[in-house]
């Protein structure tokens, strides 16, 4: 009913009501901001369940995969011999598909 919500806001208004519940308003918006929010609760969760790692920071390395296989020769070995079973086994796949159909 239009009339009854008019009514409504209208003595809110008069009442001020947003200025009696301000303080209430304003400690609730600082809970959602500050403790609710995604940000702050992943901020206080990580530091809990981060483990560090034996190395210090900053001493990893990340390879180029020339790198990589320059230093893992058996490995890149094997890496090959992978990429070249996949390959292959597409191709075959892809020529059994485009031969097998009737004519």
């Amino acid at each position: 009913d239009f009339e009854t919500s008019f009514q409504i806001i209208r003595k809110a208004i008069e009442n001020q009501a947003y200025e009696k519940r301000f303080p209430a308003i304003r400690e609730a918006r600082r809970l959602i901001l500050e403790e609710y929010s995604t940000f702050p609760l992943l901020a206080r969760l990580i530091p809990t369940l981060h483990q560090p790692s034996e190395k210090p920071p900053g001493t990893e390395v990340i390879l180029s995969r020339h790198a990589w296989r320059k230093q893992h020769p058996l490995a890149a070995i094997a890496d090959g011999i992978q990429r070249y079973l996949i390959r292959n086994r597409s191709r075959r796949a892809s020529r059994k598909t485009f031969h097998s159909s009737p004519v």
